[in-house]
């Protein structure tokens, strides 16, 4: 998540001055034994979102580039799954752009 904030800053100086990057917490041990029996039925490689990171943007240009970035550099930022509710809000008008990455250690 650093790395496509950093080529997003890079190639476009201005345009993210005012973007942020926020990475949460790693989901403790804790909480991700609750999701494996709770939601997948004690089936551990079924989780999928043990770290958090988001690109905040305030701009319609910053998000558009940043959904031209994703799909120009899907396959080299290992995205899994995807879902753009900015061409398609949810019922309640919310607009995100989520995604499930799988990092280089195989984790999702």
């Amino acid at each position: 998540m650093q790395g496509v904030f950093d080529d997003l800053k890079q190639s476009n100086p201005t345009l993210f001055d005012s973007a942020e990057l926020q990475i949460g917490d790693i989901k403790s041990p804790k909480r991700a034994l609750e999701k494996i029996v709770g939601d997948y039925n004690g089936d551990a490689s079924k989780i999928g979102d043990l770290v958090r990171g988001r690109i905040v943007a305030d701009t319609p240009e910053q998000i558009q580039t940043i959904r031209e970035y994703i799909a120009e550099h899907s396959n080299e930022i290992g995205i899994e799954k995807m879902k753009d509710r900015f061409a398609k809000p949810s019922d309640t008008g919310f607009r995100d752009i989520n995604a499930k990455i799988g990092l280089s250690d195989g984790v999702s």
